[in-house]
């Protein structure tokens, strides 16, 4: 049986504990109230990306609600005023991140600080932090703009030059030398395409450049950014030029020509094969396809006509097929009187070409040389004397 010192210890343990115990939670609780009172007046704290706490000022700026938004919703909603505002939290284990406004004419400032998975966001005013922020954001636009070298740049909804990198400022330079960059915009910004083509002369050297400007907007801000296509312009127009010089050079041809696409629509075609075929230059315009050609050929009776239909079908396919592989070229002797030389043969790209050349002449020729020398030799048949002929080669 414990005596009654030892009871009395017990009891004595007890009271100490739990009055140390009281100690620790009022200082704990003390400790956060203090926290609060010097938390900052417009911040938000991120644990893995998801909203834990807003300060009370913050529905002045952004009302999010603790719990329930998360990262994407807050740069959903400041991207447009902070556009170098991240759109995921830092991944690094530590560090902090000074995110001017986009339009230089607002002074407030947003500081990033994090560590491992929890991110603090505040708002502040740098009139009543001091020049180190100042400072810090200007190296980090400053970082922005030296690392891209493609024209970027942000205007209001009235024009008005917000910000632009430095690509953009050595562009107009070149462009507009010795004028004030506010005085007037290198590109319009008037058209209502995604992208839209423009062109810029430089004054220092006169060779004119072809930009690819892309134009998105973000709430108030409409967001540019140019890429020079020049090469890609000039590529285009050789090609445009080298088709142009094709479609001379077939114009003289007396052999009609037919080109189709690997879709198998009609894409290049000469005057030779409008007088051959008597296709209209309207309907080989409308780009028909391979099978509505030879179609065309057959109601105009420019082909050979086969005993029915379905044969009729069949050729036409194997003729394709053999044209895609180049094995395709046969005569085509019509009710006409007219003979057709045709050749089928691939071209890159899935492309086919197919040759009508009218050798009506050539055949009547043949035709009429051949009935000749059968004639003479006819003659020399009937001959009882014997005759032997040696060319002049001997």
């Amino acid at each position: 049986m414990a005596s009654t010192f030892d009871i009395a210890l017990v009891i004595f343990a007890i009271l100490s504990s739990g009055y140390i115990a009281y100690l620790w939670l009022d200082n704990a609780e003390t400790a956060d109230k203090a926290d609060l009172r010097g938390e900052p007046e417009l911040s938000y704290l991120f644990d893995h990306g998801v909203l834990q706490h807003a300060s009370g000022t913050t529905a002045q700026f952004c009302p999010l609600e603790a719990g329930f938004h998360e990262w994407s919703d807050l740069h959903h909603n400041v991207s447009g005023r902070f556009a170098m505002f991240p759109d995921k939290p830092p991944s690094t284990p530590q560090g902090q991140l000074i995110v001017p406004a986009t339009d230089p004419k607002i002074h407030t400032l947003i500081r990033i600080t994090w560590e491992k998975h929890l991110c603090r966001v505040v708002v502040l005013d740098p009139n009543d932090m001091g020049v180190d922020l100042r400072s810090e954001a200007e190296v980090t636009l400053t970082r922005l703009r030296s690392t891209v070298s493609v024209p970027l740049w942000h205007t209001d909804h009235a024009n008005r030059l917000l910000w632009y990198n430095d690509a953009y400022h050595e562009l107009f330079n070149a462009c507009h030398p010795g004028q004030a960059i506010e005085t007037q915009r290198l590109f319009p910004s008037d058209f209502s395409n995604a992208t839209h083509r423009l062109s810029l002369r430089d004054r220092t050297t006169g060779v004119k450049d072809w930009y690819a400007v892309t134009h998105s907007q973000s709430r108030s801000i409409n967001c540019y950014q140019a890429t020079c296509i020049t090469t890609l312009v000039r590529a285009e127009e050789a090609q445009r030029n080298f088709v142009q010089t094709l479609t001379k050079t077939f114009a003289q041809l007396s052999i009609g020509l037919a080109i189709f696409d690997r879709k198998s629509q009609l894409v290049l075609f000469n005057p030779a094969l409008i007088d051959l075929t008597g296709l209209g230059a309207q309907f080989l315009s409308a780009r028909p396809t391979i099978q509505t050609f030879f179609d065309k050929l057959r109601e105009a009776r420019k082909i050979p006509e086969p005993k029915d239909y379905a044969t009729w079908r069949t050729t036409v396919s194997e003729l394709i097929s053999a044209a895609y592989d180049g094995r395709y070229e046969e005569i085509w002797s019509l009710e006409s009187g007219q003979t057709f030389r045709v050749k089928g043969r691939p071209h890159p790209d899935g492309a086919t070409a197919f040759l009508i050349e009218d050798i009506s002449a050539q055949v009547s020729l043949t035709r009429t040389f051949r009935a000749e020398l059968e004639q003479g030799q006819a003659m020399l048949d009937t001959l009882d004397d014997a005759i032997v002929v040696f060319s002049s080669s001997g």
